[in-house]
Parts: C-alpha cells; sequence; structure tokens
C-alpha cells in the first residue's frame, strides 16, 4: 500500500487540536480519488468505499475549505427524502441507508457543488489534498 496508489490505496487521517480543526474533529479518508474509488470499488464494498469518498468531500469542503455547507446537506436530505418516500413501513433513513447508487449520484453532486463554490474541481491529486489540509491545521488561528 502506499499514499495515491490506484491499485493498493493508503488512505491518511488528520487531526489536530480543538483550536485548528473545528472541535478537535478529524478529515479522514484523504487521497481518494475517482480514479482509486472506480478501481477500489470495483474489487471490494462499493457502498463502504463510495460513502467514504462522499463522506472526504463533504468535510473537505467543510474543514478545510470553509465551504457553505447548506447545499450538500440538503443534497444528502432530498436522496433521504425520496427514499423515506417510497418505504411503505413509514420509515426514516439515515446516512448508512443510502444505496451505492444514490451516493455515487451524491459525489458527483458534491464536487458540483464544491466547484460552483471554488471555482475548481475537487482535488485529484492526493497530494494537493493532503497539503491543503495540513495548510489550514498549520496556519496560525485569527488574532483576536
Amino acid at each position: 500500500q502506499y499514499f495515491g496508489s490506484v491499485a493498493m490505496p493508503l488512505l491518511l487521517s488528520v487531526r489536530q487540536d480543538e483550536d485548528n480543526l473545528a472541535g478537535g474533529e478529524h478529515l479522514a479518508n484523504i487521497g481518494l480519488t475517482d480514479a482509486i474509488v472506480e478501481s477500489w470499488a470495483s474489487r471490494d464494498n462499493p457502498r463502504f468505499i463510495w460513502d467514504s469518498y462522499r463522506r472526504l468531500i463533504f468535510n473537505f469542503s467543510r474543514l478545510v475549505k470553509k465551504l457553505d455547507m447548506a447545499p450538500f446537506e440538503n443534497a444528502l436530505l432530498m436522496k433521504k427524502q425520496r427514499l423515506d418516500g417510497k418505504c411503505m413501513l413509514g420509515r426514516k433513513h439515515e446516512d448508512c441507508d443510502v444505496p451505492t447508487n444514490d451516493l455515487k449520484g451524491l459525489v458527483e453532486e458534491y464536487k458540483a457543488l464544491y466547484k460552483s463554490q471554488v471555482g475548481d474541481d475537487f482535488p485529484q491529486d492526493p497530494g494537493l489534498q493532503l497539503s491543503q489540509t495540513l495548510h489550514m491545521i498549520l496556519k496560525p488561528p485569527p488574532a483576536g
């Protein structure tokens, strides 16, 4: 396994103190890209892999880029509400209930939302994902 490998990906998780990363949260799955996800999902648990990528894009957008997360949250809510409407038992669906094909669609929606707010595509270079995350964590907190 190595970082950036399509065949044997090594993913990283970054955590820093509460002053730098919101509430001491961590950013997991750094290193996932379209190519890695497509390759890995074809060999192993596709639902888990697509959900991991969805979470990376969401949390990278929130923690690293500080984007407006309302559209991201709404996209997921709409998927779950559509599932709720189909359920004859009146069940409310959780994130873990979203099927693989819907997760793939959410990844595409999240990447479009990212691009609309940042002006660039979601980074497909694992090194760039890591460097942007580290830059955000290592920069000094705002004065005041």
